[in-house]
């Protein structure tokens, strides 16, 4: 799941994963930025752009993640595996809306199998 975000660099927090649904390309937050940095010019774009479109930031909603697949927290090292999937039943029913799993007050990530 993407969705488009105008965020400012200092905005995007480290692990969150931008993506070009045109080509595939992704950019990975790997260090934060301060928004102290605004004032000197380094912060002036509110998109960013491949393809000419604006890249979207990747989420997972539940019908997204599959049997197996593990959501972890960086910070405490609290997971989550996923024993059952969603069958998409209650996707039309709104009850799919999440599209971030959140601990210690940031988004919980897709561990690598």
């Amino acid at each position: 799941m993407t969705e488009v975000i105008n965020a400012r660099c200092y905005d995007l927090k480290k692990e969150q994963v931008l993506v070009c649904e045109h080509c595939g390309f992704e950019l990975k937050v790997v260090n934060e930025c301060e928004k102290a940095y605004e004032g000197e010019g380094c912060c002036t774009r509110s998109q960013f752009i491949c393809c000419n479109e604006p890249m979207k930031l990747r989420t997972y909603s539940c019908y997204e993640l599959k049997t197996g697949d593990s959501l972890v927290c960086r910070h405490c090292g609290f997971e989550l595996t996923v024993v059952k999937e969603c069958n998409l039943s209650c996707l039309s029913e709104g009850c799919c809306d999440l599209k971030e799993f959140v601990c210690c007050g940031e988004q919980m990530k897709i561990k690598k199998k």
